[in-house]
């Protein structure tokens, strides 16, 4: 491998690990955030500044959610949009595991939603939650082909992995706050019967 190559490929491993970080540490703070999911993909994006970047929920009935999302079909898709199994997203859902295409032109699995798209690379990863299996998704776009290696992959499945704790915490902080409110309706409950 030349020389160059290989600073390059090292300074490329360096920016990952430092925007890694960054993120990380960023999305920890996000407990009790009023938006969550646009948080997080703020955070990413602002670090990565991908083609396109969704965050999707999946459902018991294996149902994706858009979220939140940024990028080149910000128009084109608003939260709430729905998928059914369909393309990338619905290969995840099905398998629990990372995708990765970097040729989404010969991939008979993508879906451009009948969306203009210049998309020629996808990623997507799934995000587990402790105790509640697969329930979100983090799928990003580019438009160069060949786009995503292996380092990209292990470097968003890290991301995946801060997202669900972001997610599982902020789940418990919203649990930790009803059981809070509960105790505090019993406690006057009890007071006033005194």
């Amino acid at each position: 491998m030349p020389e160059q190559t290989k600073n390059d490929l090292a300074e490329k491993h360096r920016r990952q690990l430092v925007m890694l970080n960054e993120v990380s540490k960023q999305l920890q703070g996000l407990i009790a955030s009023e938006n969550l999911y646009r948080e997080i993909v703020k955070i990413i994006q602002e670090h990565f500044q991908y083609y396109h970047l969704s965050l999707w929920t999946v459902d018991n009935e294996k149902t994706a959610t858009l979220q939140a999302h940024d990028g080149a079909y910000n128009q084109f898709l608003q939260p709430g949009f729905q998928m059914h199994g369909e393309g990338i997203i619905g290969h995840v859902i099905k398998t629990e595991a990372p995708y990765l295409s970097n040729d989404i032109a010969h991939d008979s699995t993508f879906t451009s939603l009948s969306m203009p798209s210049e998309t020629k690379s996808s990623l997507c990863v799934p995000v587990a939650m402790r105790d509640h299996g697969l329930k979100a998704l983090i799928n990003i776009e580019s438009i160069h082909e060949g786009a995503f290696d292996a380092d990209d992959l292990h470097v968003m499945t890290s991301v995946a992995a801060q997202v669900s704790l972001a997610l599982n915490n902020a789940l418990l902080f919203n649990e930790i706050n009803d059981f809070n409110q509960h105790l505090k309706r019993a406690i006057q409950e009890k007071t006033q019967e005194l």
